[in-house]
């Protein structure tokens, strides 16, 4: 069993405390260089702003079903101004992250309804 006096464990201590330090620094400057990184991607990437009808056309679906998507939170999207007539814009990157499985169920319940009414008539 080793003694160390209290100087010893202060001084080591320090040391520790000095490696984190540097650690923290390193990190904070890689995720500075990460941040800019992303900055200047997101410069170079135009955001194009879809209307609802150009939205529809890219998902190719109808009115209702995108208007029901944004209600049931499947479908971003953004709201500029208030109101009942706000304006609604879409862009391809909220378009692209709703073209999953959510959807296709929803599409496959819309194909089995209109296959239900067809059976009824």
């Amino acid at each position: 069993m080793e003694i160390t006096s209290k100087g010893e464990r202060h001084q080591e201590i320090i040391k520790k405390l000095s490696s984190l330090e540097k650690r923290i620094d390193d990190l904070e400057n890689k995720l500075s260089e990460l941040l800019e990184l992303m900055r200047e991607e997101a410069k170079s990437k135009p955001r194009e702003w879809l209307e609802p009808k150009e939205a529809m056309k890219y998902l190719k679906i109808g009115r209702t079903t995108l208007y029901r998507l944004m209600k049931d939170g499947t479908l971003r999207y953004h709201k500029f101004s208030k109101g009942k007539y706000a304006d609604i814009r879409f862009t391809y990157d909220l378009l692209n992250e709703a073209l999953g499985e959510p959807i296709q169920g929803i599409l496959e319940d819309d194909l089995e309804k209109v296959g239900d009414d067809k059976d009824e008539s």
